[in-house]
């Protein structure tokens, strides 16, 4: 048993395994933060994407809102209501 922990104790502090460690840490971050980059891509492109149909909601509901009080002004000047008040 004392061997092993000995054994153990060595390999932690070997500088061979060391580096092999910090290398696949290295390699781990520079992953992570590709894909947060992707993340933020993702996101930013998102966020783009809600803007343009929010944009586009806002002028189609100012479009249908223009289009029914143009109907209802025409109906209104072409139909017996303004005949009526015309006499």
């Amino acid at each position: 048993m004392v061997n092993s922990v000995a054994s153990s104790v060595c390999s932690r502090h070997d500088p061979d395994v060391l580096r092999h460690e910090v290398a696949a840490s290295k390699r781990h971050v520079e992953q992570l933060r590709r894909e947060m980059s992707n993340m933020e891509s993702e996101m930013a492109n998102t966020q783009h994407g809600l803007r343009a149909l929010s944009l586009y909601d806002t002028f189609t509901l100012h479009h249908h809102h223009h289009h029914h009080m143009h109907t209802g002004l025409m109906a209104i000047f072409q139909g017996p209501v303004l005949q009526n008040i015309l006499g």
